[in-house]
């Protein structure tokens, strides 16, 4: 699922008019590797996360922040240079507009 969205989010860079050549060689790049590191990841990498989200109006809210909040310091621990890469490119695009 992560490396199908890398790929949509590689595509839209490719398709994009309003980046310079350089910005969107960047971005590539950086997708590259986020990539070959979500491939390094094990198959089993979250596979006691539920596949659909949990409706907020099926229970409190505040345990399902509880449990993002752990599952998002379990990737930066177990994944430090993913997340690391992530953070840049979201960055890069938030500072775009995109």
């Amino acid at each position: 699922m992560i490396i199908r969205r890398i790929e949509q989010i590689e595509a839209r860079i490719k398709a994009a008019s309003n980046l310079t050549e350089e910005t969107r060689a960047g971005l590539l790049r950086d997708l590259s590797a986020l990539k070959a590191e979500a491939e390094s990841v094990p198959k089993t990498a979250g596979a006691d996360v539920p596949a659909e989200p949990v409706p907020l109006e099926d229970g409190p809210i505040g345990p399902l922040v509880d449990e993002l909040s752990g599952s998002i310091d379990s990737l930066e621990t177990s994944h430090p240079r993913m997340t690391e890469m992530a953070n840049r490119i979201a960055m890069v695009l938030a500072n775009m507009g995109i």
